[in-house]
């Protein structure tokens, strides 16, 4: 059986303790990884420690360079990445692709914009009282990150983190999810073709504790982390000295449709941001609140595309078992809460499916929004639909929850939607639109939602600590100032 070996400046080791990876098509054991212990934990990060060092003072447009020999390492990679998305998380090849275009387009995004924030800037100061006086302000780079990235987009979302925090000089100890190891030594990979200096980058794979040792080292300075809330939370408290953090937690997205909505591609739309990549979104629509004007057309005609979605083509298994175990609690959960059952929700069987982890597109009706369906993060190919009567009720019912990542309104009224989304307490709101990143803006959230920014400039700025020079040319003794005999 073939061995993942972890990546610590620049040489592949391997471990004592190894951990097994589950396909999520049929249950084998498809390759091992390390379980990686608390003394290759403390290699990786000084290693990364040293190499800051040096990576520190490299010009922001060398480090550019090496990030345009990266898009053609990963151009010329594009087949092998996508297979290893594809076996290692179960998504279809055409959602792999993807994370790949999409990563491209955030490279080039990023090597093509300035940092003016990184170089010495004058400050005006009140020159009248300080006349010898000059003040001086730049970024600096932080220093170490501990990188934990999830594995449903274990390829682009690591990226969204590597880029900004290696461009802005920090180096990483990268730690991917366990359940997709393999995607993130590969980004190691890549990075070491690309010409990256030993150390830069690190990756290092195991489970939880892994985890914790490498968050908890007394020389990683900061820490990105794409997860769940309850994670996060534990992350936050388990600290035992101040670290900056950039902390992307768990969604639980509404869908606003009005009546002035273009049902079809409202249907289309929610459709795509229910049940694309199974529903293992973090900014997954999760809820769909329906103008009770349209309702009953709009559930029939979204009830007529749900039963179309075809396993393994539109859709494949989720990761693992204990996803589909919670997702199938939390409708059995919903229902037990008196809410309808419209479509699907049970798991798929048969010889094509046999022991894998696929479920029927699911959908849930409810008036009583009780449930673990309503309340919580699913992460699964379900999504929950309620009408209401007013725009408040609506906007109510969004923002009733902790969560604020993101939502999308729907509707042909700019004035209508930019009254709903001034309204609605999450980061980002896409109108007549679901779930697209674009790199000049910014990934962010509020209440337990998110700590920090991802994509955008304020990524890079992020990454970076602010420092602050004055210095005075005064050449005589002021006595007036430093007064003491």
């Amino acid at each position: 059986m073939n061995t993942e070996k972890i990546l610590i400046n620049g040489e592949w080791l391997e471990g004592t303790v190894f951990s097994q990876k589950i396909s999520p098509f049929d249950s084998r054991i498809i390759y091992e990884f390390v379980e990686t212990d608390t003394d290759l934990v403390n290699n990786a990060v000084l290693s990364a420690r040293a190499a800051f060092q040096r990576w520190k003072f490299v010009d922001i447009e060398n480090r550019k360079l090496l990030f345009r020999k990266f898009i053609e390492v990963l151009n010329a990679n594009k087949e092998t990445i996508v297979e290893n998305i594809h076996l290692d998380m179960g998504k279809p090849k055409v959602e792999a692709d993807i994370e790949v275009v999409e990563t491209i387009d955030i490279i080039n995004f990023y090597i093509n914009s300035e940092y003016p924030e990184l170089k010495k800037q004058k400050v005006e100061i009140n020159t009248e009282i300080w006349t010898h006086k000059e003040a001086f302000q730049y970024r600096v780079p932080i220093g170490v990150f501990a990188l934990v990235k999830p594995w449903n987009y274990p390829f682009e979302i690591a990226l969204w983190g590597i880029i900004p925090i290696l461009l802005a000089g920090n180096t990483i100890v990268f730690k991917p999810s366990e359940n997709t190891p393999k995607t993130g030594l590969f980004i190691g990979k890549l990075l070491m073709e690309a010409g990256f200096p030993n150390g830069v980058f690190n990756v290092i794979t195991g489970g939880a504790k892994t985890g914790e040792i490498l968050v908890n080292h007394r020389f990683v300075d900061a820490i990105s982390f794409t997860g769940s809330i309850k994670t996060g939370m534990n992350i936050f408290k388990s600290l035992s000295k101040i670290k900056k953090l950039n902390l992307e937690l768990g969604g639980n997205d509404v869908a606003i449709v009005t009546e002035n909505a273009d049902i079809d591609k409202a249907v289309s739309g929610v459709l795509w941001g229910a049940f694309s990549n199974n529903g293992q979104v973090c900014t997954a629509t999760e809820r769909i609140l329906i103008h009770k004007n349209i309702y009953e057309i709009f559930k029939d005609k979204l009830l007529l595309k749900v039963q179309s979605l075809r396993p393994n083509i539109d859709f494949g298994p989720v990761v693992n078992e204990t996803i589909m175990n919670k997702v199938l609690g939390q409708i059995n959960d919903s229902v037990s809460n008196g809410d309808k059952l419209l479509i699907g929700g049970k798991r798929i069987e048969g010889e094509n499916f046999l022991n894998g982890f696929y479920l029927e597109p699911c959908v849930v009706e409810t008036s009583s929004f009780k449930s673990l369906l309503w309340r919580e993060e699913t992460f699964g190919p379900v999504v929950i639909i309620t009408c209401y009567e007013t725009i408040e009720e609506a906007v109510d019912l969004s923002n009733s929850l902790d969560y604020g990542l993101g939502a999308s309104v729907w509707t042909e009224n700019r004035k209508e939607a930019f009254e709903i989304t001034d309204n609605l307490d999450c980061g980002m709101v896409w109108i007549n639109e679901v779930n697209l990143p674009l790199p000049e803006l910014a990934w962010c959230g509020m209440k337990q939602s998110a700590i920090g920014i991802n994509l955008s400039r304020n990524a890079v700025i992020e990454a970076t600590n602010l420092k602050v020079i004055q210095y005075d040319n005064d050449k005589e003794n002021r006595v007036w100032w430093f007064p003491y005999k």
